[in-house]
């Protein structure tokens, strides 16, 4: 688990599947619809995600 944890590699990754979703929209035309944007593109991307490695003892942390 700590090798998991200890890079940065969840987040990027992340950020990666939402920047590559909302890579064409070229006007925002305010707030909330960023907001809509980024948490559409958020649960789709962590459909993708895999299981931490050690995830049963993060109860522990």
């Amino acid at each position: 688990m700590r090798r998991c944890l200890a890079t940065t590699n969840i987040i990027e990754s992340s950020h990666t599947g939402v920047r590559i979703q909302t890579r064409r929209v070229t006007h925002w035309q305010n707030g909330k619809m960023v907001l809509r944007w980024m948490t559409s593109a958020f649960l789709r991307t962590e459909k993708r995600f895999k299981r931490i490695m050690g995830h049963k003892d993060l109860w522990a942390l």
